[in-house]
């Protein structure tokens, strides 16, 4: 017993209980929104955090407020594909719309989604190498950052139940203004037109900014930390 015992209080030293099972926070912060609809303009607001998870995988959080209340949260593995999505939202007229997902028989991920002004879509079978573009997540833009660029992207985009192919590109190093501050960002850019998505990370690939076409920007309010 007295010979095992140095054995074992080296390998404890080594490897901490737990450590196995660590995450890790990436980022947290909140994004003020302007809208431009043709009711005006909107201003909203999503809180998001993102943590890496034991496997290497992310998992991002976003509560959004203003004309809609929603809450998302999406996990992923390394490279941002989905592995799993939960969604509920309410909007105007107490219209309600949760998405929910599981593996099939095969293993395949499954979203499915209910509504109480809409049928429900059929559900979505997400194939290999797949990104999940959710209502109410601009904070989503961020995991573009992750996998090599430039490179084509599919994804899925619950707001039209549809996929879409688009080709990803960094368009250089920009700055963006956060608290009176300028941050140096690396601009990407996906896809052109209404369908075009944009974000800026920092050198940490931490959220600065996001926007959809042209309607719709999203900048962080406070400073990374």
């Amino acid at each position: 017993m007295r010979d095992i015992l140095p054995g074992l209080l080296a390998i404890a030293m080594v490897c901490p209980l737990g450590s196995a099972q660590a995450s890790k926070s990436i980022d947290a912060g909140t994004l003020t929104i302007t809208s431009n609809t043709p009711m005006g303009t909107r201003i909203s607001t999503e809180e998001f955090t993102i943590v890496q998870n034991a496997d290497g995988g992310f998992t991002m959080t976003i509560n959004a407020s203003g004309g809609r209340q929603m809450r998302s949260v999406l996990t992923t593995d390394s490279l941002g594909n989905p592995t799993a999505y939960e969604h509920h939202g309410r909007g105007g007229e107490a219209v309600e719309t949760t998405i929910t997902s599981k593996r099939d028989d095969s293993g395949v991920l499954v979203i499915s989604e209910l509504s109480t002004r809409n049928p429900p879509s059929a559900p979505f079978r997400f194939g290999p190498h797949t990104m999940l573009f959710g209502d109410g997540g601009t904070a989503q833009c961020w995991f573009l950052g992750l996998g090599p660029i430039p490179r084509e992207v599919s994804y899925f985009q619950t707001g039209r139940w549809s996929t879409v192919v688009a080709r990803l590109s960094d368009v250089g190093r920009e700055s963006v203004t956060i608290e009176g501050s300028s941050i140096a960002a690396s601009h990407l850019v996906l896809g052109d037109g209404s369908m075009r998505r944009e974000v800026w990370l920092d050198s940490q690939k931490r959220l600065l900014r996001a926007s959809l076409g042209t309607s719709l920007v999203a900048v962080r309010t406070t400073l990374p930390k």
